[in-house]
């Protein structure tokens, strides 16, 4: 009975209390964000420096650029959807040692960065991200790839649409919102929301640079089979995908992340090289 009123309750006032708010009950489920301040950690001894550029509608985004001056290339980095970049300098830092500079984005609403996050704000900061690299940091478009994580995917592969960057690196993508709110046990939720948010599987018509996916079989986050579809649907004939058995979403890097940057790193230097490959580790 308690069960059963639970289920009318929701299934009578939400749609009341939600009704036309799509991007609200989109930023509830998408976004994490945490905050830290310039008292929070020192940079002194390190190359890494802190950077900050503004979107186009007016948002001032800070972020961690992690030079590496033998390098002509340089990685956007696009994190996870919890937490804040602060978090993901050590994995930007290790991949900077691989032979490459990395420009690690902190969305709108995260760490150090102005606003409140939304899909479209973090797609426009994506291309903020873009515009930092080739105006301010002189990178040549060919010579920048792309490194979306999770949430982060989504931006990479906005980001990607219709441009002629080095490629596409995907950790733990997926087809589309809805689909991960289906394996989720969310399908229901699906009605409430009346566009197809973080439409990745659209999206992807319109890339056509090289790429690899990486995905951890064992992820109950965003299931693996959402991003092994996503690969298949990816046009390019110069891509590749990386499935890793053992591995869910969170641990991904903890269990194989010296072998996944090695990957990454090769990717990077000749990206056509394995393409076509399916591994599995």
């Amino acid at each position: 009975m308690v069960r059963r009123l639970h289920t009318l309750i929701i299934s009578t006032l939400v749609p009341l209390l939600l009704s036309g708010c799509t991007d609200t009950i989109v930023n509830h489920f998408a976004f994490f964000p945490m905050r830290f301040s310039a008292e929070d950690y020192s940079l002194a001894g390190s190359d890494v420096r802190d950077v900050a550029f503004t979107t186009e509608d007016g948002v001032r985004l800070h972020g961690f650029y992690v030079p590496n001056p033998k390098s002509k290339k340089l990685v956007l980095f696009f994190h996870g959807n919890a937490g804040h970049a602060l978090h993901r300098l050590p994995a930007a830092k290790r991949l900077a040692e691989t032979g490459v500079g990395v420009l690690l984005v902190g969305y709108r609403g995260y760490g150090r960065s102005e606003g409140k996050p939304s899909e479209p704000g973090i797609y426009a900061d994506g291309k903020a991200a873009l515009t930092y690299a080739t105006e301010k940091l002189k990178f040549a478009p060919q010579n920048i790839f792309v490194f979306g994580r999770s949430l982060g995917s989504t931006v990479a592969i906005d980001l990607a649409q219709d441009r002629e960057l080095g490629g596409l690196i995907l950790i733990s993508t997926f087809t589309s919102a809805h689909e991960v709110m289906a394996s989720a046990g969310m399908g229901w939720l699906r009605w409430l929301v009346d566009r197809r948010p973080f439409d990745q599987a659209a999206k992807v018509e319109r890339i056509n640079l090289p790429a690899l996916f990486i995905h951890g079989e064992r992820d109950r986050e965003v299931p693996y089979r959402l991003g092994a579809k996503l690969y298949q649907r990816y046009p390019s004939d110069f891509k590749s995908m990386l499935s890793v058995s053992g591995a869910g979403h969170n641990d991904l890097f903890a269990k194989h992340g010296e072998a996944i940057w090695l990957r990454v790193a090769a990717f990077i230097k000749a990206p056509e090289e394995r393409a076509g490959q399916e591994e599995r580790w």
